[in-house]
């Protein structure tokens, strides 16, 4: 659908999105608009039916010609919102193609109503290039000013992004445990850290920003005596195309700051289009979000109900009340990593993807790794597997409810925490000999079991108890 633009550099997101056919992101930079700051600046006041919107003289033209098919805004690269007045020039009369105030009413706009109704004229503009909005404060509140977003897509995506807030903590790492996706015993741990803190202090599900080790990572949860697990760092995001990539060398010692996203309210999403969503907190009471392929990077998406054919989160939080649909949150979340819902079907997470609380999703796909938090419960259903070297890992249970777990031969020890089958510690093991089947029960399943040889003591790699099967390659 995207063939027209096309990704030069390869990163998670693109790894994942292979695995369902989908075609790579558009380039991380776009070519220069080649028209001058004025003659955006001109295109962005003028709205449907050829209106002009802004406090600034309309430029005279030599000779009047037809309106043009698409309003001239629709062109408009780049747009600036601030709800708070924080730059003190903020106006709906201004060209909204500027972050900072400048001569002739050049600044950013006050309201989303006035780009949609005024500017737009339709939440629903066709996009032949891309286009970024972003906005410079946060909403008021929840209820205000409501964005609703359905780009149709001919080139050009849209990217809603948040200015990046100032921080509400700086200091340093403290002691530094990296993450163990492949213990050699017990189940693993994420990445840990203690914070020296300068001024303020670490808060939950607050955005943890590395200036030594360029990346960010979300502050899960403290764990007791001031030690906090952390999500995988990643570098960071930079619109409209720059996704992160790994980063795993947090040390003792490196500066952080720790940052609270912006608080937008992002009431719909949705049409044809693909849409990617920034470093913001989605304040809407309810974000219904529809649109074709969505993509949020180092957001917190509470409040959101997702339907999209491609609903993709990097680094990014998805509450309790957050939950694309084919998958079922509970009281759970998912945190950090990577996670994908393709066309309602199925889900896949990983790189270190922390699942919190009551999860159940059917068909489950790991990729790389994905952390199974203290307390949590992953029920999977349908057919789950490991689709790449890696594992689920973490002190949280694995309960296949039915179905199979099934895992690639490229994977030895496929599962660190604990498992049940059916709501069962143990299952069953059979034998297959020319004398008949042998069915073994009671076994308890654990890793040293799961790799015994078929019989009393252990499955071989296959265990199964009332329609729920983990199994390892071909089934038997």
């Amino acid at each position: 659908m995207y063939a027209s633009d096309q990704r030069v550099e390869p990163n998670p997101l693109n790894a994942i999105r292979l695995l369902h056919a989908s075609p790579p992101l558009p380039p991380t930079t776009l070519p220069a608009d080649p028209r001058t700051p004025a003659e955006i600046a001109s295109a962005a006041c003028t709205g449907a039916a050829n209106s002009w919107h802004c406090l600034a003289p309309r430029a005279k033209m030599l000779a009047a010609g037809p309106s043009p098919t698409n309003p001239p805004s629709w062109s408009v690269p780049n747009w600036y919102i601030d709800p708070g007045n924080a730059t003190g020039c903020a106006s709906d009369s201004n060209s909204g193609t500027s972050a900072t105030c400048g001569a002739s009413g050049v600044g950013p706009l006050l309201t989303k109503a006035q780009l949609l109704v005024q500017r737009w004229g339709t939440p629903s503009p066709t996009l032949r290039s891309s286009v970024t909005v972003e906005w410079l404060s946060a909403d008021a509140s929840s209820t205000s000013d409501p964005g609703t977003f359905g780009p149709v897509y001919a080139g050009g995506a849209l990217t809603l992004v948040a200015a990046f807030p100032a921080p509400s903590f700086t200091g340093t790492l403290g002691t530094v445990t990296q993450a163990d996706e492949a213990p050699d015993g017990g189940v693993g741990s994420e990445l840990e850290s203690t914070f020296v803190a300068t001024t303020g202090a670490v808060a939950g599900n607050m955005l943890i920003s590395n200036t030594t080790h360029l990346s960010r990572a979300w502050a899960q949860r403290n764990m007791g005596s001031g030690v906090w697990q952390i999500s995988q760092p990643f570098t960071p995001y930079t619109p409209p195309f720059g996704f992160g990539s790994l980063t795993n060398t947090w040390t003792a010692g490196d500066s952080v700051s720790g940052h609270v996203p912006l608080s937008i309210n992002i009431a719909e999403i949705f049409g044809p289009g693909l849409v990617i969503l920034a470093d913001m907190t989605t304040a809407s009471v309810f974000t219904h979000i529809s649109n074709y392929e969505f993509l949020a990077a180092e957001s917190m998406l509470a409040g959101v109900v997702a339907s999209s054919d491609v609903f993709n989160m990097e680094n990014s939080i998805a509450p309790g009340t957050g939950r694309p649909a084919g998958l079922s949150l509970l009281s759970g979340a998912i945190l950090g990593g990577y996670a994908n819902v393709y066309s309602n079907t199925g889900m896949s997470a990983g790189y270190n993807a922390i699942l919190v609380g009551t999860n159940q999703i059917n068909n489950f796909y790991t990729y790389h790794t994905a952390y199974l938090d203290n307390g949590a419960l992953l029920e999977v259903s349908g057919l789950s597997s490991n689709v790449e070297e890696g594992a689920l890992f973490g002190p949280g249970t694995l309960d296949i409810l039915e179905g199979s777990f099934q895992f690639s031969e490229a994977v030895d020890t496929p599962i660190y925490s604990p498992i049940l089958l059916n709501g069962s510690s143990t299952g069953n093991s059979m034998v297959i000999t020319d004398g008949g089947t042998i069915v073994y029960a009671g076994i308890p399943v654990n890793q040293t079991t799961w790799s015994a040889p078929a019989g009393p003591n252990g499955f071989g790699r296959y265990a199964f108890y009332q329609g729920a099967n983990l199994v390892y390659g071909v089934h038997p």
